[in-house]
């Protein structure tokens, strides 16, 4: 298992219109990796993320990279 890999196939799943997919392959991967930067980004744009994982993986971010001033 890569974290490179699990965004790829969540990507390529997201642009497919299979966000459910997506969203299973990408928190799959962040539970395998959870310092990830790549990942949680991917999860904080998908659309069908709900409420509470989409603040999750913003707060992961800010958490990840703390210095970013596009980070709020």
């Amino acid at each position: 298992y890569e974290p490179e890999r699990f965004a790829q196939v969540g990507l390529v799943l997201a642009n497919n219109n299979l966000q459910p997919a997506a969203l299973k392959v990408l928190s799959d991967g962040v539970s395998r990796f959870p310092d990830n930067w790549a990942l949680w980004n991917l999860i904080s744009q998908l659309p069908n993320a709900d409420k509470a994982l989409s603040s999750q993986a913003k707060a992961e971010l800010k958490r990840l990279d703390p210095h970013n001033p596009d980070l709020k």
